[in-house]
């Protein structure tokens, strides 16, 4: 509203960012149903699931839709220009807002910092992933299955995990649970270390 307000009393320019992916709370959601870490074996839970699935599919999906393109809409209106993540998103952005999409979409890449020729970088074999350790969004337990489907292919290989989140000891259990011997979950770093 404040930017509204600015905009028509003093002719600025407002330029808004999505610091988000289009569809991202669809997507979180739909992603957190059937979850083997998360279930186990229990019949229960997963009666319980699909039921709350059902209930997703057929009430809580098209509000969430209405919701995030009531939001994109609006804020459209008193910008001049949206600026999103990445190129890929604009097309998912523009067929939210739709023709009452009033600002112009456009696409800032993250820049990517130079590193030091001075630096020397020692050279290992590994795989890493970084990034929140969480269900809905990243799915960390699909990249442990897969390290477990292809640990004994790659022998001098390690997967090295980095980051932190509220499930992380749902996946130190699961890699536990796969037998995985050369994956390593190493919290929260500094990123310049």
């Amino acid at each position: 509203e404040l930017c509204r307000l600015a905009k028509e009393s003093t002719g600025i320019r407002v330029i808004t960012t999505i610091h988000y992916a289009p569809l991202c709370k669809v997507t979180d959601v739909e992603n957190s149903f059937f979850i083997e870490a998360k279930l186990g074996t229990n019949i229960r839970k997963w009666m319980i699931d699909i039921g709350l699935y059902l209930r997703y599919v057929l009430y809580k999906k098209q509000a969430l839709l209405k919701t995030e393109k009531e939001e994109l809409k609006r804020v459209s209106t008193f910008s001049d220009a949206m600026v999103c993540l990445s190129s890929s998103f604009l097309s998912t952005f523009q067929n939210l807002l739709g023709d009452s999409g009033t600002a112009q979409l456009i696409a800032i890449p993250n820049p990517i910092k130079q590193i030091e020729k001075s630096m020397v970088l020692k050279k290992q074999k590994s795989i890493i992933y970084v990034g929140r350790l969480e269900f809905g969004l990243k799915r960390i337990d699909r990249l442990i299955k897969i390290w477990a489907k292809t640990e004994h292919l790659f022998p001098d290989w390690e997967f090295r995990i980095v980051g932190d989140g509220e499930n992380r000891h749902l996946f130190e259990e699961m890699a536990c649970k796969l037998g995985l011997k050369r994956i390593y979950f190493e919290g929260f770093q500094e990123p310049d270390k």
